[in-house]
């Protein structure tokens, strides 16, 4: 509980700039460098946040912005349909 009170309090105090920004800064504060694992984390995680975007603001539909965002690590083509809920 102690370090979701922490991470929300950390969070909360950012202004919003993108998720690989927000995860970046806040896996340095735990000492994280940027090496392949955590390039692969962090584009799991904006996958993940993006494919959020496409549900919530696209009506399921993958378009060029999440292919952009996504990069080598998409799991959608463009134009697809995103049915994974």
């Amino acid at each position: 509980m102690l370090w979701e009170e922490l991470v929300d309090d950390y969070l909360s105090t950012l202004q919003y700039q993108g998720m690989n920004i927000i995860l970046k800064k806040f896996l340095s504060c735990f000492g994280f460098t940027e090496n392949d694992f955590t390039k692969n984390l962090l584009g799991m995680i904006n996958e993940n946040s993006q494919c959020r975007n496409v549900i919530m603001h696209n009506q399921k539909k993958v378009t060029a912005t999440y292919i952009k965002k996504c990069g080598k690590i998409r799991k959608f083509a463009e134009g697809g349909t995103y049915c994974g809920y």
